[in-house]
């Protein structure tokens, strides 16, 4: 319960209330918030309502944390999509494609000529995608990574 946030404690309680409702039983949901965190105080005629509100808010919290997981990751992913038009935009970022006959010789033996162009350009990184045919190089200035 301490993951929930006091207005989610408030749909919880009904949610729960609804559901035992439509299944013919009465429940009293009482929600206390203490200083030490929060607490979910369920009340019930018997003991099968009381299980049964325990599973719907195991499944309301499970939820939630999907629901959390979900956002956070569609909000690093808009971040990252951010970055890179900025770096796009800015110049920090090219993206080409290399013919596949000549790939071998981008790369050089064991990576050679990717590292001798990131040691003299400063660029941060060339990345070279054997599948796509395209060459990425991403560096801390429009002029490091044109070179």
């Amino acid at each position: 319960p301490s993951e929930l946030q006091t207005e989610g404690l408030s749909v919880i309680s009904a949610m729960v209330n609804g559901v035992v409702a439509r299944l013919g039983g009465k429940l009293e949901v009482a929600i206390q918030v203490q200083r030490k965190g929060r607490e979910l105080v369920i009340r019930a005629r018997t003991q099968d309502l009381l299980n049964r509100a325990f599973l719907l808010l195991e499944t309301a919290l499970d939820q939630q944390r999907i629901s959390k997981s979900q956002r956070s990751t569609k909000e690093q992913l808009q971040e990252d999509l951010s970055k890179l038009e900025r770096e796009m935009q800015e110049g920090l970022r090219v993206e080409f494609s290399v013919d596949p006959e000549v790939m071998g010789h981008v790369v050089g033996s064991g990576g050679q000529n990717v590292a001798k162009v990131t040691e003299e350009t400063g660029v941060f990184r060339v990345v070279v995608d054997r599948d796509t045919h395209m060459v990425r190089i991403v560096g801390p200035t429009s002029e490091s990574v044109t070179q």
